[in-house]
């Protein structure tokens, strides 16, 4: 009998998520097999769990919400394409089940050009057919409603998400002792003219102190499998069907936002405010969202309040703020950046502006407090290329996509010394290490808003934080728009490879630092041991190409911009010299007062 009832457990528990076909290998022999057929394209996390029968389901939905995090924090560099087949094992041993999640054949978009190039072609399918690009929005991202919507207006959705309280998922949920939410999102499909909303209800419950998030189809499997384990004894037969598939499990995850909101989705869910109009709802913070666990916790989360200028460059108006001659400010107000430069129509040197800005931030105030208290200046530059908003309005005029009369700018067009929408940005940071050896970082400028950047997903286990408590204490570190595409400052090249994102983020000392993979493309390239050391021996973020190498490179370009640097750098230190001569004279004249009295 009790050989009986083991094998029948193994059978309740060897899936296939995306086939949803019952595994009838042997239990050992399936589990290596498993991770041996992902070791190529895919990988494997493996999690202990001691609930037993229909509960350990449980424990299957986290394990592929933990599976798709990772997915999504692999494809962080770009964004997630394809979300991959999941599959699972389940070993037992003395007091529990080890649990083998599988995630293969997921995959990240190729680069961002790729992005760009597929840009207005989003904007076109949404306005020749808005219904049918909003059926496969639902199909693709779970949502249980969308609507198309005139302005910011997502009322529609908000009334959808009140009707869904009175259904039976709410009450199922309830049952439970969870928390039906229901989030809505606002959105546009890269244009101004297409913007939409759409739900997705979820419930948040505990079991055995561990959170559980469901959506209604897993819901629902959760109730008939253990109403089928209650009768297991007296029929002699159950089968477990599919809990989850990569589908459902990325939807959830996307609640903590972790995602670069630049020519992609937004997934912040909106803060629904009867006394404000719809236009003027903020948003939940995503952590809040995803953690609370009863309406309590749902009222009293903290409202991130509406920026119309954020992520919203598809608005021809913000698109206007944004690259007109008050640009510096919106972008300092609404993301944070310490300097940024318009660029020059030469074909190269992309950086070199903001690279001058480096030089002269090493020089400032914060970098030397900073490298007073043993930390590292570190220097996040890069450039965006806006022009692709305004593009994507001109092909939707072109095509007659856009009602008469709306506003067409052909502002990227003007061509003089530089252009209007092509910018390099540089932020600074200084990382320090605790007390307790974790990472602690200050900025010369604090972020207004880090959603929607490039986020880092911490250890739960405080020991093995990688980041100082005090100071982010969530499970999802964020750092904003800003410190998403550092580049490498090497002008031995004309074309920059960018740093590693969460390298770049945790190098904490000039030994880490020079040790930062950097990005050719999207392929993660190591760093040698000469370069490294020839790294360590520099006190700048900025490579001046040194004159024998750019003798052997013999490229015209490369020469120029190196001599710009390096009498740039002369020029700095000039400046020091001059600064240290008024200084000595101050405080000589304050001792000569001071001697006389």
């Amino acid at each position: 009998m009790l050989r009986l009832w083991i094998q029948l457990i193994i059978k309740m528990f060897l899936i296939h998520f995306h086939t949803f076909s019952v595994s009838k290998i042997s239990f050992q022999e399936d589990c290596e097999k498993m991770k041996k057929d992902n070791q190529d394209d895919g990988f494997c996390i493996i999690e202990f769990t001691e609930r037993k029968g229909s509960q350990v389901m449980k424990d299957v939905i986290n394990c592929s919400q933990a599976l798709s995090l990772q997915v999504k924090q692999r494809c962080m560099r770009t964004r997630t394409l394809q979300e991959g087949h999941m599959s699972f094992c389940l070993q037992s041993v003395t007091d529990g089940h080890y649990i083998t999640c599988c995630v293969k054949n997921y995959e990240c978009e190729s680069s961002w050009k790729t992005i760009r190039y597929k840009f207005p072609q989003v904007a076109e399918n949404f306005q020749k057919d808005p219904d049918k690009y909003l059926n496969e929005t639902i199909a693709m991202e779970k949502y249980k409603t969308c609507h198309k919507i005139e302005g910011l207006n997502a009322n529609i959705c908000h009334e959808d998400c009140e009707k869904m309280r009175s259904t039976k998922f709410a009450s199922r949920c309830n049952d439970r002792g969870g928390v039906f939410k229901c989030c809505v999102r606002r959105d546009k499909a890269n244009c101004h003219e297409c913007r939409y909303c759409c739900t997705l209800p979820i419930c948040s419950w505990t079991s055995n102190k561990e959170v559980i998030h469901a959506t209604e189809d897993v819901l629902n499997k959760i109730v008939e499998e253990e109403q089928k384990e209650k009768s297991f004894f007296l029929e002699e037969k159950y089968r477990l069907g599919s809990v989850v598939n990569s589908q459902t499990a990325y939807t959830i995850s996307s609640l903590n936002a972790m995602d670069i909101f630049y020519k992609n989705l937004d997934e912040r869910c909106l803060k629904a405010n009867l006394s404000r109009p719809p236009e003027e709802w903020g948003h939940y913070v995503p952590d809040e969202f995803v953690r609370a666990l009863d309406l309590n916790d749902m009222r009293t989360s903290q409202t991130v309040e509406y920026d119309n200028n954020f992520f919203n460059f598809e608005d021809p108006e913000v698109f206007k703020a944004f690259t007109n001659s008050s640009y510096k400010k919106m972008w300092r107000k609404v993301y944070g950046f310490d300097d940024m430069e318009k660029m020059d129509y030469n074909g190269f040197s992309e950086g070199l502006e903001c690279a001058k800005k480096c030089m002269k931030a090493e020089k400032s105030k914060f970098a030397r407090q900073c490298a007073k208290r043993g930390g590292l200046f570190k220097c996040c530059v890069f450039s965006l290329d806006m022009e692709i908003f305004e593009r994507t309005r001109i092909l939707l005029e072109e095509k007659k996509l856009l009602r008469s009369g709306e506003k067409v700018t052909h502002f990227c067009d003007m061509h003089d010394k530089t252009s209007h929408c092509f910018i390099c940005f540089a932020s600074y940071m200084c990382s320090e290490k605790d007390s307790l050896n974790m990472l602690k970082n200050t900025y010369m400028t604090e972020e207004p808003n880090p959603v929607g950047g490039i986020t880092i997903r911490d250890n739960a286990d405080y020991n093995s934080r990688k980041f100082a408590y005090e100071r982010y204490g969530s499970e999802f570190v964020r750092f904003g728009l800003r410190f998403t595409f550092c580049e490498k400052l090497d002008f031995c090249k004309i074309l920059p490879h960018r740093y590693s994102p969460e390298d770049f983020i945790l190098a904490k000392d000039i030994r880490s630092f020079c040790a930062i993979k950097e990005m050719d493309g999207e392929k993660l390239l190591e760093i040698s041991k000469a370069e490294q050391i020839e790294c360590r021996k520099r006190k700048s973020n900025v490579r001046i190409c040194p004159e024998k190498e750019l003798e052997r490179l013999d490229d015209m370009r490369l020469t120029a911009i190196n001599k710009e640097l390096r009498e740039y750098a002369k020029k700095l230190k000039k400046r020091k010299k001059k600064k240290s001569k008024g200084r000595k004279k101050k405080q000589k004249k304050a001792r000569r007062k001071k001697s006389k009295h």
